[in-house]
């Protein structure tokens, strides 16, 4: 395929040739000089980086930012990985749940995670079972009975573990 003059001028030095190198692209431009546009040009030379430099080499001074500067403690955050590996988790919490709670949180588990940061939901997600309960006892109550013995001699409560045959306090010399 022979090129016309038109097309050996677009070809730029140093490109390379390949198999679209010919094909003619002039009719695929879309002309939007007419539309309404959003950026606002009488901004440009505040943040061309150009103006900016000589405007420091004239005065001496940077702009001014628009807010003060702000400081964080960054060491306890995690990695990329971990984090990832968290929100996979949630996901897959998420989709375990059932369809009903799932779709009482629109299927988003981010708005799960709203809810269940807000202590104001916290009977709510007991409710619904998200949270344990913690109104009821881990551990239930014993019923202990004091016996007396036949000697007539209330049994003491050790005040230590050292009072008891075999404690695991050491004995002072």
């Amino acid at each position: 395929m022979e090129m016309t003059e038109k097309q050996k001028r677009r070809i730029f030095k140093g490109s390379f040739e390949t198999q679209y190198s010919g094909f003619d692209t002039s009719g695929f431009w879309i002309d939007q000089s007419d539309e309404f546009s959003l950026t606002e040009q009488h901004l440009k030379n505040d943040v061309d980086i150009n103006e900016i430099v000589s405007r420091f080499q004239r005065t001496g001074y940077l702009p001014a930012p628009d807010s003060e500067p702000q400081y964080i403690d960054c060491t306890d955050f995690v990695d990329y990985q971990t984090s990832l590996d968290k929100m996979n988790e949630l996901n897959d919490y998420f989709k375990s749940l059932p369809s009903s709670i799932r779709g009482r949180f629109e299927n988003n588990p981010s708005n799960l995670v709203d809810f269940l940061a807000d202590p104001a939901n916290r009977d709510e997600a007991v409710k619904l079972d998200l949270l344990p309960d913690l109104k009821e006892p881990d551990v239930l109550p014993v019923k202990v009975e004091i016996i007396q013995s036949k000697t007539g001699v209330k049994p003491t409560v050790p005040s230590s573990s050292s009072d008891i045959p075999g404690g695991t306090e050491k004995e002072e010399k």
